[in-house]
């Protein structure tokens, strides 16, 4: 009769031959264990799905590592072969090779990509973020551009390539549905590679899961299998509801908190707390010296909602890489903002990154990417047009014709094309708007789509005139007919405060930015000062301003709001209403 697991036959032969080896030197001529044609040299640790041995491939000769699975888990046994196939199709720098699956004993096993190193939860304990000082924290905008702050970038190189490994999975059909520090091995090569995936259970009922007072060890249903590692799973996992890729966006944005942030982003030391915690609150915000792209990164990573997430773990990826490109300290922004060409781009473009064989300076689509990925659901107000819309529209139209009518940069210029139809009045373009989005757009097209058509094609909210010199731009009620002459940010401001009400609507975001940049919005001083050039705008008619400067005005915006809505703001006019 078979052992009830042969994970600890195999262990203590392991073990009682090295403790000969040690006593009486190369005496013990008995055979080594094997599995499988590989000869088993040590044990390397063990898990919730099984024990993992370092082995030699006598064919090959290597080394490799054996998973060799437990016992309880044989009813699994056909899902772990058909997903350990798609692994092995599957080549990818950041996951760990199967080489191949097979059986001993009755008991599966599979040999893989042996990978000498540690894990991430090892690496990470040797390469602590440590927070600056309290003196610094308490000076947020130098902990922002990071003059003295903690160095994040070891970390996030990590966790990117870890996200490479899981959208490479993603793309082939598979979810790790188990994603934590521990199932990552960082090798000496400096390489990280992705294991352990696919191993948990899809149960559909939360009563399936066994309660358990340790939230960092595996979970299992009461038939036995794996359901995932508490502490890490998504709010649909811990409900017992079906989960996909978004899941382990989830797990991957709880590993990185923790390894940001020394703590992780929702309370609870048992599952029962845990579970309450991550299924009925937001998840924690990120201390204020994080920089604050991370914390928005990773709020929105840690969504209740997988729809709130990032689109896909490409995007994820996306969003980190961002913040390691070399950053612009707030105070010289303004600065990059002067060249008319950035100016031109932000008037004339969606609210997403620029195309590559755009003309437009480096600069304005980190701007636009950081504003968006700070507010997502935020349709930003597009800056005074400064060109000559059919020049524009011209050079527009040729960038369309040189690429295929399905192409990424072909939808980007036809997106530009629609918002420069719509911002001369041809309402027809709404229609064009509506066809559009039938095309194979990314996450940030459509938001950007949304936001013309918001702003361009849904019905004005009252009838009531425009003010004389303003007009009625949609939904956003009325804005000033004149351009803004005035260049850089702290220009603008002042032209705002002395009558020229459309400087206000660039200085007010641009502004905001470089606040949330330094991470002080939510001061007083900051909401005071935006607050001043919103009511300086809006008593020259324009209504987005009004609306605005009703919201940082918490104390009493009704006046401000009732004149947004007067001057045609719908949102203004529907928080009235209530």
């Amino acid at each position: 009769m078979l052992p009830a697991d042969t994970n600890t036959e195999l262990t203590d032969r392991l073990l009682q031959r090295r403790v000969k080896a040690r006593l009486f030197g190369d005496l013990d001529a008995s055979p080594p264990p094997h599995v499988g044609d590989y000869r088993l040299e040590r044990r390397l640790g063990s898990g919730g799905m099984g024990t993992v041995y370092l082995a030699y491939d006598p064919s090959l000769e290597r080394p490799v590592a054996i998973k060799l699975m437990h016992a309880g888990l044989q009813g699994a046994s056909e899902r772990i072969r058909r997903e350990a196939r798609a692994l092995a199709r599957l080549a990818h720098p950041n996951v760990v090779s199967i080489h191949e699956i097979g059986e001993h004993d009755g008991q599966l096993f599979v040999a893989m990509e042996y990978v000498d190193g540690e894990t991430l939860t090892d690496w990470l304990a040797r390469h602590p973020v440590r927070p600056p000082p309290l003196w610094r924290r308490a000076l947020p905008r130098l902990a922002a551009v990071e003059r003295g702050g903690p160095d994040l970038r070891p970390v996030l190189e990590r966790f990117i390539e870890a996200a490479r490994g899981l959208g490479a999975a993603h793309a082939a059909g598979l979810v790790h549905r188990d994603f934590k520090p521990d199932n990552v091995l960082v090798g000496r090569d400096g390489r990280v590679r992705v294991a352990d995936f696919g191993i948990a259970s899809t149960l559909d009922a939360a009563a399936e899961l066994a309660v358990t007072d340790d939230i960092e060890s595996p979970l299992c249903t009461r038939a036995g299998e794996l359901a995932g590692t508490p502490a890490y799973m998504a709010p649909e996992q811990l409900a017992g509801a079906p989960v996909d890729a978004r899941a382990d966006q989830f797990a991957l944005c709880v590993a990185l908190y923790e390894a940001v942030c020394a703590a992780r982003p929702f309370a609870g030391a048992d599952l029962a707390s845990l579970r309450s915690s991550v299924l009925e609150h937001e998840a924690r915000p990120a201390p204020r010296w994080v920089p604050a792209p991370l914390r928005a990164v990773l709020a929105r990573g840690l969504q209740r909602d997988p729809a709130g997430r990032f689109p896909d773990m490409a995007a994820l990826i996306a969003a980190l890489a961002r913040l390691l490109r070399p950053r612009t300290a707030p105070w010289a922004i303004a600065g990059v903002l002067v060249a008319a060409a950035v100016a031109a781009k932000l008037a004339g473009a969606a609210p997403e990154p620029a195309p590559e064989d755009s003309a437009a300076s480096p600069a304005s689509p980190t701007l636009v990417e950081r504003l968006w990925a700070a507010a997502p659901a935020l349709c930003l107000p597009r800056l005074p047009f400064t060109g000559d819309p059919k020049a524009a529209l011209a050079a527009v139209r040729a960038r369309m014709k040189a690429h295929p009518t399905d192409s990424a940069p072909y939808l980007a210029a036809k997106l530009e094309a629609i918002e420069l139809l719509l911002r001369s009045g041809e309402t027809a373009a709404c229609k064009l708007a509506a066809a559009t989005r039938e095309a194979p757009l990314s996450a940030d097209q459509v938001h950007a789509l949304s936001c013309l058509e918001r702003r361009y094609c849904a019905a004005i909210a009252t009838a009531a005139p425009c003010p004389a010199g303003t007009r009625n731009g949609g939904p956003d009620g009325c804005e000033p007919l004149a351009r803004c002459e005035a260049i850089g940010t702290e220009a603008q401001a002042r032209a705002c405060l002395a009558g020229e009400p459309d400087c206000c609507k660039h200085a007010l975001i641009v502004g905001e930015y470089m606040d949330l940049e330094a991470g002080i919005a939510g001061t007083p001083e900051s909401k005071a000062r935006r607050r001043e050039l919103a009511e300086a705008g809006c008593a020259h008619g324009y209504a987005w301003l009004c609306d605005q400067a009703a919201a940082l005005d918490p104390a009493g915006p009704k006046v401000m709001r009732d004149r947004a809505c007067s001057l045609g703001h719908a949102e203004a006019c529907a928080k009235a209403a209530l």
